[in-house]
């Protein structure tokens, strides 16, 4: 019995982690859009979407199922584009931040003891 709960640990050990990533990035990337008028487009966006394909699964719409697919691929260039701003300031408080800076300067260190500058 604990030999199987152990296999099964194991087993699915990547499948956990793969959620808790998942809900940890789907949660800061909600904290982080939550006050921007990008979140309430975002909202609109994936209920339309999620609508759409529960509607076409459950009445076994096939063609519009496709078209669904197959616009997927457009949206993700629109979500770039409409989410422009947002990306923007996310890169830049991403760049901006203390592990960054001391990479930075490790990096800078490392460099100038390799030409004899330190």
């Amino acid at each position: 019995m604990i030999n199987r709960i152990i296999q099964l640990f194991f087993a699915g050990w990547r499948s956990a982690f793969e959620i808790v990533l998942l809900t940890v990035v789907i949660y800061y990337g909600y904290l982080y859009f939550r006050g921007t008028r990008g979140a309430k487009v975002l909202t609109g966006l994936a209920i339309v979407f999620l609508a759409l394909t529960l509607i076409s699964t459950l009445l076994k719409l096939a063609v519009i199922g496709w078209i669904i697919r197959s616009f997927s691929v457009f949206l993700a260039i629109a979500l770039v584009v409409i989410f422009q701003p947002e990306l923007r300031r996310a890169l830049a408080e991403l760049g901006g931040h203390p592990i960054f800076s001391l990479l930075r300067r490790v990096i800078a260190y490392h460099f100038s003891s390799q030409n004899g500058f330190a």
